[in-house]
């Protein structure tokens, strides 16, 4: 899901920085933070060859509906 002024979704494809920076940038803004990771090349003496991540979607979907309401009534609370 994403509405006006805030950016909230599940994708099976890979993230685009770029485009998640751009979301969030703002004049006003000192500085954006961001973090990308990467996995070692070995995990308890084995080697690592890929890395899967797996989510409940309809429990994500949930969790980002409630996070853009809060926000939403975060930002209605300081006008």
């Amino acid at each position: 899901m994403a509405s006006e002024g805030s950016l909230v979704e599940l994708s099976e494809e890979p993230l685009s920085l770029e485009r998640y920076v751009a979301a969030v940038a703002d004049d006003g803004a000192g500085a954006i933070s961001t973090f990308i990771g990467v996995t070692r090349n070995t995990f308890q003496g084995r080697r690592v060859v890929r890395l899967e991540y797996e989510a409940y979607a309809p429990m994500v979907r949930l969790s980002q509906h409630s996070h853009a309401l809060l926000l939403s009534l975060a930002r209605l609370a300081r006008r």
